[in-house]
């Protein structure tokens, strides 16, 4: 399937990224200290276990074309641009899965018991959400839909 992003915001997915590769390094960490203690000896639930298992595993086959084209916008003194993908159809199961596991690693960092990161800002869940919801509606048959900033305080 072909999966068009319209308008990805370059600033925005940046910050997407810094915030999504550090709860990754924490994770990351996590369980190589889990592995290491025996995750029997961890202390830490075994659902959180699981989801941080998932999450660091999770690789995103997608990320170098988007930092490529973001690089090229970048260059040309763009804020936002638009990435053609070739898609498995597959991929839309896969996409619901990160969501419900990236929605119960931010319920982990809101409770602040195991994970120091914050929970994910609400631009950028934003911004997340539409872009899994146009995976997964693209590859549903729905056409693209362009990013608008539902999150900006207007000005008067």
């Amino acid at each position: 399937m072909t999966v068009r992003i319209l308008g990805l915001p370059l600033d925005l997915a940046e910050r997407a990224q810094e915030h999504h590769d550090g709860l990754a390094r924490e994770m990351a960490l996590i369980s190589l200290g889990v592995s290491r203690a025996g995750a029997d000896d961890s202390g830490l639930p075994a659902r959180f276990l699981e989801v941080v298992r998932s999450v660091t595993t999770d690789v995103t086959p997608f990320r170098a074309l988007r930092e490529e084209r973001m690089a090229e916008a970048r260059a040309r003194g763009e804020t936002s641009v638009d990435i053609v993908y070739e898609a498995p159809t597959a991929l839309a199961e896969a996409v619901e899965r990160l969501r419900a596991l990236q929605a119960e690693v931010d319920a982990y960092c809101r409770q602040g018991r195991y994970l120091l990161t914050l929970e994910t800002p609400p631009d950028v869940l934003a911004y997340r959400m539409w872009l899994f919801d146009e995976f997964t509606g693209q590859i549903a048959g729905r056409p693209p839909r362009r990013w608008v900033d539902t999150t900006a305080t207007p000005t008067a």
